[in-house]
């Protein structure tokens, strides 16, 4: 009886090591990712898609703010494409 008293024991200290080391990061990783869950009165807004025109606009943007002597600019000079 001394023996199984003595494994139940040695169990129940190793199931807790165990669930103390699973749980230990949980804290800090639940501040980082919290868990989100639907409400009743949220509603979801329908994200709009850019237009071809505001994605080329936005393209033309990136390209003329680039530095002078960077890659892209001197690829896009070199051909003589207006920027």
């Amino acid at each position: 009886m001394r023996v199984i008293t003595e494994r139940v024991v040695w169990q129940l200290t190793e199931l807790q090591h165990f669930l103390l080391y699973c749980l230990r990061f949980l804290p800090s990783f639940l501040s980082r990712n919290s868990i989100k869950i639907q409400s009743a009165n949220y509603e979801e807004e329908p994200k709009r898609e850019k237009t071809q025109a505001e994605m080329i606009d936005i393209m033309a943007k990136e390209l003329s703010d680039l530095p002078q002597f960077s890659l892209p600019y001197t690829f896009l000079t070199h051909f003589k494409i207006d920027i």
